[in-house]
């Protein structure tokens, strides 16, 4: 098997099938948590008297969760495990895929839901189960495909100049509430590839909710070598 570096340990213990705080602390973990559309990978040690046990040979390691009350239902997340080392050093490596549609489906918009979590090692002659566990599952925030909202006074672009003329009028494309709006850029941007004319940007006029006109200190021959950049806030 492949270890993790920043894996999640578990210990059970093999004699009672619970889940304890350590290796040498006995206390029994009821429950863990975990965060939708993440695939947390855990080390799950097998442990006897303060000691790692490994498995015998053929054993299928198996971690299930499934929503709570429903148990015959179909699971919300499973890995079997695979053994890393063996003896004392044996580690179960299991990698969980917390982005199912069941998962997505019983957690809906809610912060956090309580599921069900169990180990089970199962061989040719026998089956044995952890005690149940409550695993809590929370809602994710950052999802990949989310917008920054502007502030309620920003609005920015990049405006191409007019050949010949020392100003722009700049129109947003949603209106501001009002036109007590700051400017937090106002730049000339050379694009071309001939001679730089200094342009910078000088006074504002006819500002209002709508857009404001950019005067400048000079007026470019070619309106294709620059753009203008500008954000409010």
């Amino acid at each position: 098997g492949t270890l993790t570096y920043n894996a999640r340990k578990l210990y059970m213990d093999i004699s009672t099938g619970k889940l304890i705080a350590g290796l040498l602390d006995r206390q029994t973990l009821n429950s863990i948590e975990m965060k939708r559309g993440d695939t947390p990978v855990y080390h799950i040690y097998c442990t006897e008297d303060g000691v790692v046990r490994e498995l015998p040979d053929g054993t299928t390691f198996k971690f299930g969760i499934k929503l709570k009350g429903d148990y015959s239902g179909d699971y919300l997340a499973y890995a079997e495990g695979v053994k890393s080392g063996s003896g004392e050093k044996a580690i179960y490596v299991f990698a969980l895929n917390l982005s199912s549609l069941a998962l997505s489906a019983a957690l809906g918009t809610s912060a956090k839901l309580e599921t069900v979590g169990e180990f089970e090692a199962s061989s040719e002659d026998s089956i044995s189960s952890s005690t149940s566990f409550a695993v809590w599952i929370h809602n994710d925030i950052i999802r990949g495909d989310e917008t920054v909202a502007p502030l309620p006074g920003s609005r920015s672009g990049y405006s191409p100049f007019v050949a010949g003329q020392n100003y722009l009028d700049i129109t947003f494309a949603t209106p501001l509430p009002d036109a007590g709006y700051r400017y937090a850029e106002r730049t000339v941007q050379f694009v071309g590839t001939g001679d730089i004319e200094l342009i910078q940007p000088s006074v504002v006029s006819n500002k209002t909710a709508f857009g404001f006109r950019q005067y400048f200190t000079a007026a470019p021959a070619a309106a294709v070598d620059y753009l203008y950049h500008w954000r409010t806030l």
